[in-house]
């Protein structure tokens, strides 16, 4: 979380400002009028030292930081409250490995459970433990429901994961993280991709949510238990043993 400091501090960061004694210290100082520009701001102050030559740097770093507290930077995508039990799940579409479009409603309209989960990056140690004990599992899930697997990567780097593990799964990319911030399917505080299953029912209602970055055991034994299906056998050789929602 950035905490935004002071227009007193941020005028301070500057090394050259803190040399000057004759700094306004009065509220005003403290918190200009909102929305109003530094320049603007410095210019209707004349307590402020304005020698340009001695100091433009501070006057750039205030400036700087000004634009950088107003203005939305570029290219960000907003990550929304992660979705618990209860939630209707949002639908979109995404390319599976092979570039072919998967909807979330289409799957869901045949009637079965969608078992999505969300995993950072291909090829890690985690994430391909993970995929493995999905793929053991898979045999009694697919029985009941349709597995998904989603990350960042590109649909290429997912086709090389699957063929090295053996996947029969199939594999969305997630470009941008457009999807799994949609779900807050984040961890740290939006900071990292998280490691979060979904169990989605028919109607689009969220059945189960777990998230743990390294309960990878924890993962299939709990969407098996949600699906009303047997434990996961694999579960005590892997390590991690279940623990409450």
């Amino acid at each position: 979380m950035l905490i935004t400091p002071t227009y007193r501090t941020s005028y301070l960061l500057s090394p050259l400002a803190s040399r000057d004694s004759n700094l306004p210290t009065s509220p005003a100082w403290a918190q200009p009028p909102q929305g109003q520009h530094p320049d603007q701001y410095i210019a209707a102050n004349p307590s402020i030292p304005a020698n340009t030559a001695f100091f433009l740097p501070t006057r750039q770093t205030f400036a700087n930081l000004f634009e950088a507290m107003t203005q939305p930077a570029q290219g960000t995508r907003s990550i929304t409250t992660p979705l618990k039990t209860g939630d209707i799940a949002p639908n979109f579409t995404l390319n599976n490995q092979d570039n072919q479009p998967v909807q979330l409603y289409k799957e869901l309209k045949k009637g079965r459970p969608v078992v999505l989960f969300f995993y950072p990056k291909d090829k890690s140690r985690y994430c391909t433990r993970q995929a493995q004990e999905f793929e053991r599992a898979y045999p009694t899930l697919k029985t009941a429901c349709s597995v998904f697997g989603v990350s960042g990567d590109s649909e290429q780097s997912h086709r090389e994961f699957i063929a090295a593990n053996g996947l029969h799964y199939p594999l969305l990319s997630d470009p941008g993280d457009q999807v799994r911030n949609r779900f807050g399917a984040q961890d740290f505080g939006g900071l990292l991709p998280g490691r979060v299953t979904f169990v989605i029912q028919p109607d689009a209602r969220i059945q189960m949510v777990y998230s743990s970055q390294t309960g990878i055991s924890d993962h299939i034994q709990k969407t098996l238990q949600a699906l009303g299906l047997q434990g996961n056998p694999f579960a005590q050789a892997s390590g991690g043993a279940a623990k409450p929602a």
